[in-house]
């Protein structure tokens, strides 16, 4: 299992890589800087493609293309309303529903940063909670054969580090 996992220090939006997973609120409008910037960089036709999408659940997650981006799509995970708060039930529940929709779409290749640390979940127990969700995945019958973690920071690459050793 581990072999399908990897751990990098760069820009999730700068990433060749078939899917990317991002924080997102029921409007889908941009709360995280992460979120802003993918956003930013993936240009007009995903802001069309959100602004299509609006009223959404928490817990849910729903796909877009990549725009402009290298990655061919998108992966909104919703945590919270627009200015509130997740919780990890939250997480671990939208986490579980983007990777369910990644299989769906036959998606071989995704990447994951530490979603949910603005959402006042602390920054190991949100890595710990998606890669638990993520295990789970590339335990079972699915169609992803990569997962690449991705950092921004000390404390998510400290975060996701100790929690692959801990798989």
């Amino acid at each position: 299992m581990k072999e399908k996992i990897k751990l990098v220090e760069e820009n999730i939006w700068d990433l060749n890589i078939e899917a990317i997973f991002c924080h997102a609120n029921t409007e889908l409008e941009p709360e995280e800087e992460i979120t802003r910037k993918i956003m930013e960089k993936g240009g007009d036709d995903v802001h069309k493609e959100c602004n299509k999408s609006a009223n959404l659940q928490k817990g849910k997650a729903i796909i877009t293309s990549g725009g402009k981006l290298p990655a061919k799509f998108i992966i909104h995970v919703i945590l919270n309303e627009a200015g509130g708060f997740a919780d990890e039930d939250t997480l671990m529940i939208g986490i579980k529903e983007a990777m369910n929709l990644a299989k769906e779409k036959q998606i071989k290749a995704v990447a994951i940063p530490l979603i949910g640390q603005s959402a006042e979940v602390p920054v190991k127990r949100a890595a710990e909670l998606i890669l638990t969700e993520v295990k789970k995945h590339i335990e079972s019958d699915t169609s992803i054969e990569s997962v690449v973690f991705v950092s921004n920071d000390y404390y998510s690459q400290d975060a996701f580090e100790e929690g692959i050793r801990q798989l």
